[in-house]
């Protein structure tokens, strides 16, 4: 073996190495730099079945596809020959990086990136179109499924990977977290069937979970509470219908998310939504009803004064949720129930915006419906909500939430005294010159 090419070394198989294998391989990578770049395949082996695009790759490709190469190796091979991240043997070929990423050769890739960070941002060729990142987490997905892995997507290397090449899209995110979150239920339904033993179970479904807040913390710019509420993990989430699907989807992850992030519930974004009114305004036709009430469900058992915050609109999640047309959310039997239960002042008051009454937004509501299953539906909403309080039907109600009330005022009260101070300090002026006026005329009686 030791006039063997780098190429030749590479075919012999795990059970051929001879005890010195490895040590051979570095020979040759410093006495033959110039073979990294060279054919990968020893093609005078006649045993050695080389199908396309395989048949291109450089030694240098074939070492980061592998899985039991020396990490220290990849390294020796970059610092003898530092461009080789950068050079392909042909245009068509993968970069080494690509390979990495398909083979979820993580200490590959993270050696990769110390030297070349851009290589994240190498495009895929031909149909292999989309992120590289997407690429590593997808083949980590599969190596799940099929290979029995049980670690997660290293979130520091995602996080470098992002840096270099964000994804902007909202839909290459949301398959981000498709990926991330199927794996994650993947070893869960491990876990529930004692595939995994039950002493690291626990362990192995912490990492899923805390790779995946690692990556949505990351894409909403806050991991804590940095004073930029509608960046909130929990906002952008709710914020995004596909990253909503994906986590309804699969079996008890919301609801995780939730119970995270619970100290975010009462927090309000730049329009003074908080995470309930979130998920109301963004419910839409097609939806699971009962995949929506479990999560309102969850929502109000967490923080049901949640249900009591408006918008800085004046607006709460219950008007919200009568304006959701064609849901589950706009039916008494379905959500308006558990929202009027958590905040039954919102039924006996005037809408802020509207100026109508509950009644009459569902009334509005049934109006828009085409369907009869859905008419029928708000007139039994509307009777139930003028059974519950008749005098809204007479105009006797309240106009406004209390909160919403209170806060108004302040705020009027406060603009009231800014303009009356000129005019309070106007009068004290006068008042002055009046009181000295009259010294004088008393001073000059005294002298006659």
């Amino acid at each position: 073996m030791d006039d063997w090419n780098l190429s030749r070394l590479l075919d012999v198989s795990a059970e051929d190495r001879p005890v010195d294998y490895w040590d051979k391989v570095r020979a040759r990578i410093l006495s033959h730099t110039d073979e990294l770049l060279a054919p990968g395949f020893y093609t005078s082996n006649a045993t050695t079945a080389v199908i396309e695009p395989y048949r291109h790759y450089t030694a240098f490709q074939r070492m980061c596809g592998r899985e039991d190469f020396p990490v220290d190796l990849i390294k020796l091979a970059i610092k003898e020959h530092p461009d080789i991240v950068k050079k392909l043997s042909r245009d068509y070929t993968p970069h080494p990086f690509l390979v990495a990423c398909a083979f979820v050769n993580e200490n590959t890739i993270e050696a990769l990136l110390e030297v070349y960070p851009k290589a994240a941002a190498v495009p895929a060729p031909d149909e292999m179109g989309y992120p590289l990142v997407l690429l590593y987490v997808g083949m980590c997905h599969k190596h799940v499924k099929i290979r029995g892995r049980l670690s997660p997507p290293r979130g520091d290397l995602l996080i470098q990977m992002l840096d270099v090449h964000p994804l902007l899209k909202m839909s290459d995110f949301a398959v981000l977290v498709r990926f991330m979150s199927s794996a994650w239920d993947y070893v869960s339904q491990q876990q529930q069937s004692a595939v995994i033993p039950s002493h690291n179970a626990a362990t192995v479904g912490d990492a899923f979970f805390k790779s995946l807040i690692q990556v949505i913390e990351h894409r909403c710019g806050s991991g804590s509470d940095n004073g930029h509420n509608d960046n909130l993990p929990l906002h952008f989430i709710l914020a995004n219908k596909g990253i909503v699907s994906v986590l309804l989807e699969f079996r008890g992850q919301m609801e995780c998310i939730i119970e995270y992030y619970k100290d975010h519930l009462l927090k309000q974004n730049d329009q003074g939504e908080t995470p309930l009114y979130i998920f109301v305004k963004h419910g839409e036709k097609g939806d699971d009803k009962q995949q929506q009430q479990s999560v309102l469900s969850n929502f109000l058992k967490q923080a049901p004064s949640a249900a009591g915050v408006p918008n800085y609109n004046g607006r709460l999640p219950f008007y919200e949720a009568l304006r959701r047309k064609g849901t589950g959310l706009c039916h008494w039997s379905g959500s308006l129930r558990m929202l009027y239960d958590a905040e039954q002042d919102a039924i006996r008051t005037r809408d802020v915006a509207s100026g109508m009454y509950p009644f009459m937004e569902a009334a509005a509501v049934g109006e828009e419906t085409s369907t009869t299953a859905c008419a029928c539906s708000d007139l039994s909403t509307i009777f139930i909500l003028l059974q519950r309080h008749p005098e809204t039907a007479h105009g006797l109600a309240k106009r406004g939430n209390k909160r919403f009330r209170d806060t108004e005022v302040l705020k009027l009260q406060a603009a009231n005294e800014e303009l009356r101070k000129p005019f309070m300090e106007l009068e004290r002026v006068v008042q002055t010159d009046n009181n000295c006026r009259s010294s004088d005329g008393a001073g000059k009686r005294r002298r006659l």
